[in-house]
């Protein structure tokens, strides 16, 4: 396996020489290609009525070992998590404004319950990756498992080796998804504030929602109101900081090196939820499905280009994990149904898209998001 660009970009984004580990590229690219094995198994045996449980449950366990047992060194953050468990009972944790308070609560239970931080990181991985999963086996007869798993390991998993907050927090989102696509938007609402306990920036979740109830009913006040918004934000990006109250996220503020200059890549991370918003239209498909699409797209898209000017926000598109791994499956089934003579050119697009994107993503943070090398808990 040639891994010679992946090394010189490793060095060049600041990798030192002594973390390169060819092994550990190998071992990521046997993680997708073994979970998407299983959802390609998956998606063909549930067209026979048969039971897959055991498969779901066996990429739940995959998953969640590689994910849970990293050693201390692999991803930037997870030193900052095992701290967080080694300081939980501290009597002043509530006053940290920095930290959510529904993530210090967990971090005191698991202390009193658990004997170490390894078993927190272990315990916090596989009940991200259950609510994942089990939104997807909650949905396998609506959406293409393959591609579900695909998106989900290729463009999510392997940044939540660093970031387990954000994660944990998108991971109740996705699970509560099914209250927005059922109408149920109290419901949805209380997900998004529950989740918003582990992690503020959860919050941003309830502006695709707001986008969707004004798309629904006046298509263009949503469009020129989201607009608006993205041209105020811009407009006060280079003040930044002066409006952030939290300590952290100022922090985060008073270095922003946001850039104005948008390149293709903005839009190529949008590029299938693109294709069906073009889909949609030209086909003058209407319903609340496609209405939700829209909604996720623009807003995804926006948000996207605001991280061009203020740099924090660019992982705020995690949350919008819906996008690809619901609704894009969700609709890969749709065409094949009723569009079936672009339905194999659409699947060999996504593929070749996930690979282009996966490599990528290793190609820029395999030393930014701290993963390489990748060892074990045993091994620290």
């Amino acid at each position: 396996m040639n891994t010679s660009i992946y090394y010189r970009s490793f060095i060049e984004s600041g990798g030192e020489i002594f973390r390169w580990d060819s092994f550990t590229l190998i071992l990521y690219l046997f993680i997708i290609l073994f979970a998407a094995l299983i959802g390609w198994v998956i998606e063909n045996r549930k067209k026979n009525n048969d039971n897959t449980k055991i498969l779901f449950v066996l990429l739940f366990v995959f998953l969640s070992f590689f994910l849970g047992v990293r050693g201390a060194d692999v991803g930037v953050d997870t030193i900052s998590y095992r701290n967080a468990f080694d300081k939980a009972l501290n009597p002043n944790a509530f006053s940290d404004e920095t930290t959510e308070p529904g993530y210090q609560l967990l971090m005191k239970i698991l202390h009193i319950i658990l004997p170490n931080a390894d078993w927190a990181i272990l315990l916090l991985s596989s009940i991200t990756v259950f609510f994942i999963i089990n939104t997807f086996w909650h949905n396998r007869k609506e959406i293409n498992i393959f591609f579900s798993v695909l998106f989900y390991v290729g463009f999510y998993y392997f940044q939540a080796l660093s970031l387990l907050r954000i994660y944990l927090a998108s991971a109740f989102i996705l699970w509560g998804f099914h209250f927005l696509l059922e109408k149920r938007y109290k419901y949805y609402s209380i997900i998004i504030l529950f989740a918003s306990l582990f992690h503020y920036s959860s919050l941003v979740m309830f502006f695709p929602l707001l986008f969707l109830l004004v798309y629904r009913k006046h298509p263009y006040m949503a469009f020129l109101g989201a607009i608006f918004c993205l041209l105020g934000v811009i407009a006060v990006s280079s003040n930044f900081a002066d409006y952030i109250s939290i300590a952290r996220y100022s922090a985060y503020a008073d270095v922003n090196e946001g850039s104005d200059k948008i390149g293709l890549k903005l839009f190529f991370d949008y590029l299938p939820s693109f294709f069906l918003v073009f889909f949609i239209y030209k086909n003058k498909i209407k319903g609340y499905m496609e209405d939700v699409i829209v909604a996720f797209s623009v807003v995804g898209f926006l948000i996207r280009v605001i991280a061009y000017y203020i740099t924090i926000a660019g992982r705020l598109g995690i949350h919008f994990m819906p996008l690809y791994v619901l609704l894009v499956p969700f609709y890969i089934n749709y065409i094949k149904h009723s569009h079936r003579r672009i339905y194999p050119f659409f699947c060999l697009f996504l593929i070749f898209y996930m690979i282009v994107r996966t490599h990528y993503y290793f190609v820029g943070y395999l030393s930014l998001d701290g993963i390489m090398p990748y060892n074990f808990i045993w091994n620290d």
